[in-house]
């Protein structure tokens, strides 16, 4: 309905007093009609894309609440008067091809394994994300969970053999190029460079652009990437398949 936004519905604790869809503030109030009311009356809501302008924004009392902030960039902040912590998403971070990109090497199935073995999942964790999310080698749940079941070859381990192994099968011994799409978000374009440097130790080279949420999510809708790092935050298996076999 294109006049919706102009009286939204909500069945939540807060609902939409004032947002001009496309703007980047939002005020919520109080709803009236939910059962339990809300201890916060009003919150207003400000999109503010770069990590480094929202640190300044809540360090200089701008803003209240910040989401998110990259692990590094929490250090320096003062304890007295900021409190922040890590917090794990109900997702699993990936890789995602396009698969109906005409001439691209990541149709060969052999070329999308090599770059999964040469990977060093470990490592992206440890470095990228300082060790606040495990590496993992099942789509849905991490190891741990009793549904967990590892899908990848050595533990999802990094086997930079049997990545020479396939490229040579897929007929690319020397490895070939492709383009990487990565969201602007903490730690995001860290990894991809990360799993670059993997990468280009068997001759696979990964051209990284980095774009905002919108931009980023857009390109997955109408097919302009040939590969994206993001993640998948779902918190049931049914919700994280529909969202990785969704149409197109």
């Amino acid at each position: 309905d294109a006049n919706y936004w102009s009286a939204p519905v909500s069945a939540g604790p807060m609902m939409i007093s004032s947002w001009t869809p496309g703007s980047d503030t939002m005020v919520q109030v109080q709803n009236p009609n939910y059962w339990a009311p809300a201890k916060v009356k009003q919150i207003t809501y400000a999109a503010i894309p770069d990590a480094a302008t929202r640190k300044l924004a809540l360090q200089s009392g701008q803003v209240d609440y910040v989401f998110d902030l990259a692990y590094q960039g929490v250090q320096d902040l003062d304890k007295n008067t900021i409190k922040w912590w890590a917090h794990a998403l109900p997702g699993t971070y990936q890789l995602t091809t396009n698969m109906a990109k005409t001439g691209s090497p990541l149709q060969n199935v052999k070329n999308r394994q090599a770059i999964s073995a040469a990977i060093d999942r470990s490592r992206v964790a440890k470095i990228a994300f300082f060790g606040t999310v495990l590496p993992s080698c099942s789509q849905t749940f991490i190891k741990g969970n009793p549904y967990h079941q590892c899908v990848l070859p050595n533990q999802g381990k990094q086997d930079l053999v049997l990545a020479k192994k396939l490229l040579a099968e897929a007929g690319n011994p020397s490895g070939f190029s492709f383009n990487m799409t990565v969201w602007a978000r903490p730690s995001w374009a860290e990894s991809a460079q990360i799993m670059a440097q993997d990468l280009a130790k068997v001759g696979i080279i990964a051209n990284i652009t980095v774009k905002q949420d919108t931009v980023a999510i857009a390109d997955l809708n109408s097919g302009n990437y040939e590969m994206q790092f993001s993640g998948n935050n779902a918190p049931t298996p049914y919700l994280q398949l529909a969202n990785w076999f969704g149409i197109g």
